[in-house]
């Protein structure tokens, strides 16, 4: 198997997890919680393979753009501005993926440096990684927002910031339970991936 069909391979292997786990928490919250334990296991086994897990975390930036395209958005509840600022941060999370893989010399498919020791990469690396993992966080926390506030009951404070109320009625439909377990399973294991190894960026 060459790389690219190894990389078509990983990538859909991986999305059709994510579609999965997605399917098996849109039945109730119980399930919802064992999908994200299986999700995080099946993520922190793939930790020290540091090729796959940069295609991993790639893929996850597809499958949140996506599921936010085909599901968030069909409620038609989300002001143009919200979206605009999810293509704003897509866009730079593009611009600073190219220009680390233009600066580690690396190819586009593992150009991430997960588990490289602060001895081989300078301190522009470090810099621009720290701006990646920031932008992603932005990005999945931001999408994450949008999912709760348009599926549960938010409450509005300050004219402008909306907090969520309610979601006793999430699991009243697949469309609003899929939805909602959807961004939470391609969410919120990134949030805390990205947040660790930012952590592990500041302070090389």
């Amino acid at each position: 198997m060459n790389e690219k069909n190894s990389l078509i391979y990983i990538l859909i292997n991986d999305l059709f997890v994510k579609l999965l786990l997605t399917l098996i928490s849109s039945i109730n919250w119980i399930f919802l919680l064992i999908s994200l334990i299986i999700y995080f296991c099946l993520i922190l086994k793939e930790k020290t393979d540091y090729e796959k897990y940069s295609i991993d975390y790639i893929s996850s930036i597809i499958y949140i753009l996506f599921h936010y395209i085909l599901f968030t958005l069909s409620y038609a509840e989300i002001l143009p501005w919200e979206t605009a600022i999810v293509f704003v941060l897509i866009i730079l999370i593009i611009y600073y993926y190219r220009k680390l893989c233009l600066i580690t010399n690396k190819s586009y498919i593992y150009c991430l440096p997960f588990g490289k020791s602060k001895e081989e990469f300078d301190i522009n690396v470090n810099v621009l990684m720290i701006k990646y993992l920031l932008t992603n966080i932005f990005l999945y926390i931001y999408i994450l927002h949008l999912c709760l506030t348009t599926i549960c009951t938010p409450d509005m404070y300050f004219n402008w910031f909306l907090i969520i109320k309610n979601c006793r009625y999430t699991y009243s439909s697949l469309h609003s339970s899929y939805t909602l377990s959807g961004g939470i399973i391609g969410s919120f294991p990134w949030i805390m991936i990205s947040s660790y190894y930012l952590f592990h960026y500041l302070f090389r």
